[in-house]
């Protein structure tokens, strides 16, 4: 179980760093009448992962109904915003993620025999780079 630390951190990082970047470029964008905010949210928002990541899917799941919320609202200012919802990308923290998990056994005997953990289709950062720079 995630102690409150733990829940805060994943809110901050995942949920209230949007916001409050998108409080300070907002005036701006709303004033020109133009203007894109993209938010990177995450395939957990709707599959959360077990273990650990049930506070960062849910932090997801927030920032993908604040973006929905937010280009209601600014769609007719001229503002557009998108949600960009990649799966897996190969970082350092979803392979620390990853090795955590390989070590629960009882996590992984629930998984179905054909199931491998090494094969889900990771991708690199860079990867996730060009469909991001379409919707700008």
């Amino acid at each position: 179980m995630l102690d409150d630390e733990a829940w805060q951190r994943e809110l901050n990082l995942n949920l209230l760093a949007a916001v409050r970047l998108d409080r300070a470029l907002l005036p701006a964008m709303i004033e020109q009448g133009s203007g894109v905010i993209v938010h990177v949210t995450s395939i957990q928002r709707q599959l959360p992962l077990p273990e650990s990541t049930i506070a960062y899917a849910a932090a997801k799941a927030a920032l993908s109904n604040y973006s929905k919320g937010l280009s209601k609202e600014l769609g007719p200012k001229g503002v557009r915003v998108v949600r960009v919802s990649p799966g897996w990308v190969e970082t350092p923290r979803p392979r620390h993620w990853l090795a955590a998990l390989r070590r629960k056994p009882a996590v992984m005997s629930r998984q179905p025999a054909n199931a491998s953990w090494t094969r889900w289709a990771a991708s690199r950062s860079a990867d996730q780079q060009s469909p991001v720079r379409l919707l700008i």
